[in-house]
């Protein structure tokens, strides 16, 4: 019998960051402990990140150099431990409890289940272990499996199998095992690729006195068909078909005939891999050092921004809240003034007001204008001598210099510059 703990791990919202910020990277000496902790033993711990890249744009091309390598837009940390019976006789005798999971699935002891009622053994490590987390400043949620994303989802559909990839109808998949002795050369080679969509899935092995070991499995999806091979990988050329669709946050699923080539490890060797948790956001501006400065978008909560500025400042802003990707429906007075902006966005991420936005989209109004609430709601006010509004997010124009602005978040203020692109 065994238990799966999935943690779904974010940093907080709505950071300003510049690039080579670590703040967001995996704590893996952390997470590595709680292999063996306080009498628990995991059998297995996986770590799985999936990098979305937004649909190609003019916007997105003018700041290519600004968005790419490291620099997502989209991008979340799944953990997942594996707790086994065998493995815990001792911690389950002790505590007079069954192993559960934090699902509530529990064990079909009625002995066990007659007795008293005590939290199972998977729900207390869960607990303990997202406290933990929250201590250190991350985010972290309990997940369900069923709600966890897959490499396939169920609206894909398959459009012809070749040998390096699947088609499927929003792209080609592909899916490789990773060489453990060059999986730091892959995770910094990944994010060179051009890909609609990057899985990485981390597996460390702790079985009782056997050696730790550690493999790795990349999946991608693609608009073309992908390369026949990619240094440090090997992909499962042929098997494709059959190997994607059990791909998911959690790894390959249980059950699945797939061998992935592995190695001992320590994991404390594992804190030198660079992993960011989390996507950087979007470029918002320069900061004095002339470095950009990337606003972080992503946020479990709906996000409320106010910008206030003259009409150009504000269509600036939305150009590079767009630089996200995502949806952006409009509820100004003049739409007018948004389709240079809307003609160099990606086809069909602006839209005049719908009549019901996209649940992640980006809703735009002005006090001249009734709007619905979005995933990120923006209000633009033009410069006034009233206060803006203490949202998640507040971003002003400099009244005496138009080139300069105030960014304000829960992290603290910014005084940044509308450049995006330093001078030569």
């Amino acid at each position: 019998m065994q238990a799966r703990i999935v943690i779904h791990l974010r940093t907080h919202p709505h950071a300003l960051t510049t690039p080579g910020d670590d703040s967001d990277q995996l704590p893996w000496e952390f997470i590595t402990a709680w292999l063996d902790r306080y009498g628990v033993r995991a059998d297995t711990l996986t770590v799985c990140s999936v990098t979305r890249t937004p649909p190609a744009s003019g916007l997105r091309s003018d700041s290519a150099p600004l968005l790419s390598g490291r620099n997502s837009q989209h991008r979340d940390t799944w953990l997942s431990y594996t707790l086994r019976a065998e493995d815990n006789v001792e911690a389950l005798t002790a505590r007079r409890t069954t192993l559960g999971s934090p699902t509530g699935v529990d064990s079909d002891d009625d002995a066990l289940q007659s007795q008293p009622h005590r939290a199972a053994l998977a729900d207390t490590v869960a607990r303990r272990l997202i406290a933990e987390l929250r201590e250190r400043g991350w985010l972290a949620t309990l997940s369900e499996e069923a709600e966890l994303p897959r490499f396939v989802p169920p609206s894909a559909t398959v459009r012809r199998e070749t040998w390096t990839g699947t088609e499927y109808s929003d792209g080609f998949r592909a899916v490789y095992a990773v060489d453990p002795s060059a999986l730091p050369d892959v995770l910094e080679t990944l994010t060179t690729l051009h890909t609609k969509a990057t899985w990485v899935a981390v597996t460390i092995r702790s079985r009782g006195r056997q050696p730790t070991t550690v493999e790795a499995v990349v999946g991608t999806l693609t608009a073309t068909r992908p390369p026949r091979q990619l240094p440090g990988l090997a992909g499962f050329h042929g098997l494709h078909r059959r190997i994607a669709p059990v791909l998911s946050a959690t790894g390959f699923d249980a059950g699945a005939d797939v061998e992935l080539p592995a190695t001992e490890v320590v994991p404390s060797s594992l804190a030198a891999l660079r992993w960011p948790t989390a996507a950087i956001g979007v470029p918002i501006g320069y900061n004095r050092a002339r470095q950009p400065v990337y606003l972080g978008l992503a946020s479990p909560e709906p996000v409320r921004i106010t910008v206030t500025g003259t009409r150009q400042f504000h269509i600036g802003v939305i150009a590079r809240l767009a630089l996200s990707g995502q949806p952006v429906a409009l509820y100004t007075a003049d739409p007018r003034q948004w389709t240079a902006l809307a003609n160099h966005a990606a086809p069909q991420q602006f839209s005049i007001r719908p009549s019901a936005p996209a649940p992640e989209a980006i809703v735009v109004s002005d006090a001249g204008s009734d709007a619905p609430t979005g995933a990120i709601t923006v209000t633009l006010r033009r410069p006034q001598s009233a206060q803006a509004p203490a949202t998640t997010i507040v971003i002003t124009q400099d009244g005496g210099h138009p080139d300069l602005f105030f960014v304000t978040t829960a992290h603290g203020r910014q005084w940044l510059s509308t450049r995006l692109v330093p001078n030569e």
